[in-house]
């Protein structure tokens, strides 16, 4: 199925498995990245929360630390994120990538 006027990944994801605490508006929940770009994630929600497209979400992970970004789309209990473009950010994912990868070649 062809959706009109859809835009399509500029990045694929990768499926991830972190645990994550999750903020949007003061509303929090424990939950996980589920998968990761360079710009966005998926996020599962433990609990529901109210998530609107639009809003801004933070997310914390051990392994990549604080991350923030925008409401894409949401259908409980799995919301998709754009995350807020920075230097910080971009280095915050680039160190996720780079520790998987070295998690690889150690196998």
């Amino acid at each position: 199925m062809v959706m009109k006027n859809h835009v399509g990944r500029a990045h694929p994801r990768d499926k991830t498995r972190m645990r994550a605490k999750i903020d949007c508006k003061g509303n929090k929940t424990p939950g996980s990245v589920l998968d990761l770009s360079k710009l966005g994630a998926g996020l599962y929600l433990s609990r529901d929360i109210p998530v609107t497209f639009g809003d801004e979400i933070h997310f914390k992970t051990e392994e990549m630390g604080h991350l923030t970004g925008t409401v894409r789309w949401s259908r409980s209990p799995r919301v998709g994120v754009s995350l807020a473009l920075s230097s910080n950010t971009e280095a915050k994912v680039k160190s996720y990538y780079k520790l998987i990868e070295d998690a690889k070649s150690a196998d």
